[in-house]
């Protein structure tokens, strides 16, 4: 007669016991809050990412794109709309309203705080423009945001530099 010694049940599988499913619920427990604070922290910073991208990749492109076709390109920020749009000096009436029609909207949570120009102070109401020359520079300025009323973002823009400087920060021009 042969024996079987082994506790394998009816299927030949041998079943968990209450510690061990313990000890992988509480290994789960653990990753679960470590990672949800920084899934939800991209998931809230989200729209303020893709309102940073398009802001630097505009000013870099309107930099670029001034000097080749020569043509002075203008950077409307409307502060109460919540939105920015592109110009030029030669747009009539009817492509300035397309083109206003046509502005990049922030989403709720984001808005713009104010835009600064050295020399000139803050404009916090109503329109703001940064005009990029077709002889390779731009107007100075610090386009500032906010996200949940909480976060500001400051964005530099540089006169004879390709690039927007972007700090996590409200930074002006005195500090």
């Amino acid at each position: 007669m042969i024996s079987d010694n082994s506790n394998s049940g009816a299927f030949g599988l041998d079943g968990y016991t209450l510690i061990e499913l313990v000890v992988v619920i509480a290994l789960i427990s653990i990753m679960l809050f470590i990672a949800l604070p920084r899934f939800r922290d991209n998931i809230l910073t989200d729209q303020a990412r893709k309102t940073s991208r398009w802001i630097i990749t505009q000013a870099r492109h309107l930099k670029q794109q001034s000097v080749r076709e020569k043509k002075d390109y203008i950077l409307h920020v409307d502060m109460e709309a919540d939105k920015l749009w592109i110009s030029t000096r030669e747009m009539e009436d009817d492509m300035l309203q397309h083109a206003e029609n046509e502005a990049y909207h922030l989403s709720e949570d984001v808005s713009i705080l104010d835009v600064e120009f050295p020399g000139k102070g803050k404009i916090s109401v109503g329109q703001a423009e940064i005009y990029f020359y077709g002889k390779g520079y731009s107007d100075k300025a610090l386009i500032h945001l906010e996200q949940d009323n909480e976060r500001q973002f400051s964005f530099l823009i540089e006169p004879f530099l390709p690039k927007v400087k972007y700090t996590e920060e409200y930074s002006d021009f005195e500090n």
